[in-house]
């Protein structure tokens, strides 16, 4: 069985004093890795002794690219879930299913209707800042001179570019697993 890396950039950013909202910059699929970068990100069954981030788990504040990514809404029933607007939305019973399945009820009551639910084929759900993914590129390309990380490379890039604008705050790799 293979795994797969589904990861999205994410930063708060300002809009005056106090306010400030969570936004997504792009999502990436870099694909299945035969390097050992997944180890060193935390994915289970991937050398998980050679770990090299914290696991912070899901941010406490989620923009709506890693809410499609690792969960799913719950509707209240399938009219709704016909016109959900993101597509990732399951109905109640289905919900039941999926915490048969090892799913968990995210801590999010989006605009005082609906909750989220962990999706259970997505795991190691983390977040790291441009520094530490550099540190895990690196290593990873040490480890393995052949492997080829240059859409990692240029992530780092364009955190450390939008890390310049004074109005943007915590850039983040968010990041989770599947197989």
């Amino acid at each position: 069985m293979s795994t797969s890396i589904h990861c999205v950039v994410e930063y708060d950013q300002s809009f005056g004093v106090g306010s400030s909202h969570t936004q997504s910059f792009g999502q990436f699929y870099p694909g299945v890795s035969f390097s050992n970068i997944f180890g060193l990100l935390g994915a289970r069954h991937h050398h998980e002794a050679d770990t090299m981030v914290p696991k912070r788990g899901r941010p406490d504040k989620a923009g709506w690219m890693l809410d499609r990514m690792d969960s799913a809404l719950v509707v209240r029933g399938m009219a709704e879930r016909e016109v959900s607007r993101d597509g990732t939305a399951i109905t109640a019973d289905e919900a039941d299913e999926w915490i048969r399945l090892g799913s968990e009820w995210i801590d999010d009551d989006w605009h005082g209707k609906y909750r989220r639910i962990s999706d259970p084929d997505m795991h190691s759900v983390n977040w790291i800042t441009a520094s530490e993914l550099e540190s895990v590129v690196e290593t990873a390309q040490r480890l393995a001179p052949k492997a080829l990380l240059g859409g990692y490379r240029a992530i780092v890039a364009a955190m450390r570019a939008m890390m310049e604008n004074e109005t943007i705050e915590q850039v983040r790799f968010c990041y989770c697993f599947d197989n």
